[in-house]
Parts: C-alpha cells; structure tokens; sequence
C-alpha cells in the first residue's frame, strides 16, 4: 500500500511540475497576458472593469486547450480549441447561474474567490521577478481598483486573504499536486486514502480475530490484555485518523470549492443549475475548515518591555544547541489581539489617497506624509520626525512617543501606573487567572469601551499600528525596508540608551515622568539638536512632549493615527519578497494584504525612505 501511494505520489509530482496550471503557471501567465501580438486573447480597448468584460484571465481549463509557440517570436499563446472547458474572470461574472448573482452575498463570496485566485497567480509572476506587459499592468491596475480597492474595508481584506492563501498553498502544501488534474486528480487522492483507511481497518479487524501468539512466545499481557495487540490498534487508528483528516481537508479546502464553481459555470444545462446541485456546492462554502489567515497583529509596547532579560530562555536555547531560538534583551511582546475593524477602514481610506499620488510619481509612494502635509503647523512641529535617516529610527521614536500619549490619557482617566512591572510568577498566575475565570484584559492601558466617538477609533488605530511596527522592527526585520542587520542595530542601541536614562523607574509612571521632564527641561536649542543629533529614547521623548502640547486630545489622536496609517503603507512596499512568502507558512502578516495589494497596483518602493535600494540582479 506505501508503495503505491509513493508511486502516485511521484507521478502527480512529476506531472504538477509539467502542468501549464501549476509547475509553468508563472512563465504561461506572462506570455498569456501580452497584448502585443496578433493571438492575443486580452484586448485592452475591450476590457471593462465595472461589468469584467473582456478580463479573460485564467481560473481553470487550460489544460483542455492547445498552447503553441508562435514564431518568429517564440511567443506562447493559448490556441482555444474548447471554449466551454475554459473558465476565466468574465465568465464568472456573466453567468447567469443563481449562484453566482451579485444581488446575492453567495455570489460576492463566489466571485471574490475566482478573483483572489487569479490574482494569486499573477502575484507568483511577482515573486519571481517574472515582468509582465505594460499594458497587462494596466489592465489589472484597473481591476483591482474597481474590485478591491473601492470595496468596503472588510470584502477588500477578505478578498487579500483568499489571494495570499491562494499563493502559500502553491508553495508550501502539496494542494498543487492533489489538484494538478482538478477534481480527477483529487478524487484519485481521496481513492488512494479510501484504500489505505480500509487495508488499515482490515489489518485492525483480523489482528484482533486470529492473531494468536504461539506457546513459549515472548508476550506482554497487563491483566489479561495484551500490550502489542493494543498498541498496534493504536497505531492502526492514528494511521486511519489521518487518512480521514487529509481526506476531509481536500474536499473543504478553497481548491475544491473553486473548481465546484468552475464546474456550474462551465454546466449550462438547467438539470445541472438546479437548487439542489447549488445547495450542495454552497455547502462547501459553509465550512469553517480552512487554512486561511488567522486575523490575529502581533503587538510590542517598548517602555514597558525594553528591560526585559530573558536569561531563562536563553538557558533553554544553550542546552537545546539552538533548537530554541534565542531572544535579545528587551524583547518580550504583548499578546497578539485581531485586527481592529476601524485598523482596517483607516488603512483603505489611506491607500486610495496615497495611491492617487503614487501613479502620477510612476508607481512611488510620494516622500510625504499626507496627514501632516495637510496642514502646514503640523509638518513644522513634526515633520522632522518623519525624516530620519532610516525607516527603524521613524517607527522607534513615533512608537515612543504614541506611548507617551497613551499614559497621559491613562493618568488624566484615573488608571494607577504606579504599579511596578510584575515578575515572572506573579505573570503566570495573572495568565491562569484570566485562563480559568475567561476574563480578558484590555490591550491596552485604557479600555476602549469608555472612550467616545473619534477618540476611541483614534486611540486603537493609534496604538495597534504602533505596536505592530514595533514588532515588525524587533520580529520581522527582513520586512523592512531597511537592511537586514539595520534593525536589530537600532533597536539594541536604543535599549541601551534606554537602560540609562530610565535606570531606577520600575513603572509606567515613573518612566512617564522621567521622559517627559528629560524634554521639558531642555532649550529651544537643546531640542533642536536632539531632534537632529540626540538618541531614539530622547528623540521620542522630545516628539511625545510636544505632541503633549497641543492641548486637544482629539486632535492629537487624529494626528497620530494619520501618522502611523501612512507609515505602514510606505513600509509595505518591498523587493524582499520572500520575506512575505516565507512569512505565510507560518501564518502570515497584516503587512503582508498590503503589500500584495501594492503590488498589483505596480507600486514597489517609497520615497520616503531615500536609502532604500533593491539589490543588484546577478
């Protein structure tokens, strides 16, 4: 029976790799998209975005058609021998099928999936450096613009995490070699799986009926039950439990529901297009097993973790010769929380402004930060902190100065910060306490619920984004666009600075009251040159007092929400991406939607960031 799974195993390898849908999609999906020769199947001046007329890009069915190589050129063009077997974005769109009506949430879920999987891709063209034709650009410029961009917040994200799920099962799982020939291919994987459970099952059943040990036999009997008999069942049902799971995760995978839905578009016959076939093709939609994106941001609050020493953990890492990784000081993050639904509308609103500009600066994110340009006594007090030399010194000194604010707000609400930072024990306990009691604690130092209006939105936006590039700064460096080694750099000499100027203050207040009596007591001189010379902690310090200073709370959760919203698009756009495709097999980053977004709308870089330079090609 192994042997026979290898071998099929082997073979749908060998033919995933030679399948024009999944081993040469990347190279077939650039030629396919040219609009320069006279076989073309995409004719810009036919494409409308509004209703998807003439989008023919590729969902499934191009196995079923003839690829042939043009000359003199060597252009590969896709020859459709059967049209009906061919199923791209504009038939999805123009079935008539009920289950694929846009008057219907059922059709908005269906076609959104068609289209992140299309998307997907041309996003792996991306990954691989592999350009495509200007005017292809253009083409899917327009699409995402019409279908995600100007969607609400809430269906563009959910569109970006089909996308990327999309992408990071073609590279990590062997979804690719379960679907290389559709649902054949995956109904000889489930036969292959349905043998296995049942030789396993047959070998279980007769073990148990005539196995009997011969006299003298060596035997393990534990009050008249015998051990190898019981731990061969064992092993017998972990063995068919698996064969279950792998069985259940294919049929309910979003790969299955896709070709489903290729297949009702491509059945045109009403016996097929019935309540019952749709009732049972939506039912697969109903599932909650997936592997999509766990919705969660990970968090980091520097003053309160910057004189963390993992000393333990560092212990563990040395006897287990590296298999735990080990922490630097200062490292310690917060709880992972979900993603904020005003994070999500901020950060939308954000981008179709930015990306107005970005298109008249030919795919650049201006060097500007829109929600202090916007007025001009805003870019004067603190534009200087947006004009560092690198992207870590930005977030850094924003971060500390965002944590300024929020003790403030939490001092002036009446929260007690006098407390000092509690040890390890005392840390479990509080855990197993809101463990046992189903008890959670606020993310943040003043809960939310009791904030009004535009000042609660403004204070989450605010604090989840700057906890999050802090993150990404100490976690995630490789996604910044910095250099590789730049980050940790930054972040270990600003702990140490930190240690110095915060010696002594074991709590958020006495932090609190040092940092902002280090910038208050300085000259107008002196803050000019810690603005241009002084340390992150200092600089911070400088940044959070006179954000302090504006005397309108309202205003000042406003300006930092713009701030850290524009900040991490200009942090999105990246050439490293194998940082975000490397990042999806662990679970994937919220920086990650953005920067697939960015990418379809051919914007790779920041002027913000003027040392940012992508690497020389070989």
């Amino acid at each position: 029976m192994m042997v026979l799974r290898s071998s099929y195993r082997m073979l749908a390898r060998t033919m995933t790799s030679t399948s024009w849908w999944n081993g040469h999609s990347v190279g077939f999906i650039t030629e396919y998209m040219r609009v320069d020769h006279e076989d073309t199947n995409l004719k810009p001046d036919a494409c409308n975005p509004s209703t998807m007329e003439g989008y023919r890009y590729l969902i499934y069915g191009e196995l079923s058609q003839n690829v042939n190589v043009q000359r003199p050129r060597y252009i590969i063009f896709l020859r459709i021998l059967r049209p009906r077997k061919l199923v791209t974005l504009d038939k999805i769109w123009q079935c008539d099928g009920r289950l694929l009506r846009s008057s219907d949430s059922r059709g908005e879920h269906v076609k959104d999936m068609c289209l992140a999987f299309s998307l997907s891709g041309i996003l792996r063209c991306r990954l691989v450096d592999a350009a495509l034709h200007r005017d292809s650009l253009l083409l899917t410029r327009n699409l995402v613009r019409s279908k995600i961009l100007m969607k609400s917040a809430n269906r563009a994200f959910r569109i970006l995490e089909m996308e990327l799920t999309f992408l990071n099962d073609t590279l990590h799982t062997r979804y690719p070699v379960v679907f290389w020939r559709g649902l054949f291919s995956l109904s000889l994987s489930l036969a292959v799986s349905l043998l296995t459970f049942g030789v396993a099952f047959w070998l279980a059943v007769d073990i148990h009926r005539i196995y009997k040990p011969p006299e003298g036999d060596l035997m393990h009997i534990v009050r008249g039950a015998n051990v190898d008999i019981i731990i061969t069942w064992v092993l017998m049902l972990f063995m068919m439990f698996k064969e279950i799971w792998e069985m259940v995760t294919y049929l309910l995978s979003d790969w299955t529901r896709l070709l489903l839905v290729c297949k009702y578009v491509e059945w045109r016959c009403g016996c097929m297009r019935n309540s019952i076939t749709e009732k049972l093709i939506w039912s697969f939609f109903t599932s909650k097993i997936g592997s999509r994106w766990h919705g969660m941001i990970d968090q980091y609050e520097f003053l309160w973790s910057f004189d963390y020493s993992p000393s333990t953990w560092n212990g563990l890492h040395r006897l287990t010769l590296g298999m735990i990784p080990r922490k630097d000081d200062g490292t310690e993050l917060g709880k992972a929380i979900k993603v904020p639904e005003c994070v999500r509308s901020a950060v939308m609103r954000t981008l179709r402004h930015l990306i107005k500009q970005a298109e008249a600066k030919d795919g650049c994110l201006p060097d500007q930060i829109p929600s202090l340009s916007s007025r001009g006594d805003l870019m004067d007090r603190f534009g200087w902190a947006c004009r560092l030399s690198t992207c870590s010194q930005v977030i850094m000194v924003w971060h500390i100065a965002t944590s300024l604010c929020e003790i403030n707000l939490a001092l002036h609400r009446g929260v007690d910060l006098s407390k000092p930072k509690p040890g390890f024990l005392s840390r479990a306990l509080s855990c197993m306490k809101r463990l046992f009691c189903c008890s959670s604690k606020p993310p943040y130092l003043v809960d939310d619920n009791i904030l009004d209006g535009n000042l609660k939105d403004n204070y989450v936006i605010a604090n989840c984004l700057s906890r999050y590039c802090a993150y990404l700064l100490i976690s995630q460096p490789q996604m910044l666009p910095d250099s590789f080694l730049l980050p940790n750099l930054i972040f270990n000499a600003t702990v140490q600075d930190a240690g110095q100027i915060l010696e002594g203050s074991d709590s958020l207040n006495r932090r609190y009251t040092r940092l902002t009596y280090v910038a208050s007591s300085k000259t107008i001189e002196e803050k000019v040159l810690i603005r241009s010379d002084g340390n992150l902690v200092e600089q911070g310090a400088v940044l959070g007092w006179d954000l302090l200073q504006l005397n309108n709370r309202v205003l000042l959760w406003k300006t930092l929400t713009g701030v850290w919203v524009d900040l991490i698009i200009h942090i999105a756009p990246s050439w490293n991406t194998a940082a975000h495709t490397t990042g999806l097999e662990s679970g994937g980053e919220f920086l990650s939607h953005i920067w697939a977004l960015l990418c379809h709308l051919g914007i790779g870089k920041s002027s913000l960031w003027p040392g940012e330079e992508a690497p020389a090609g070989p």
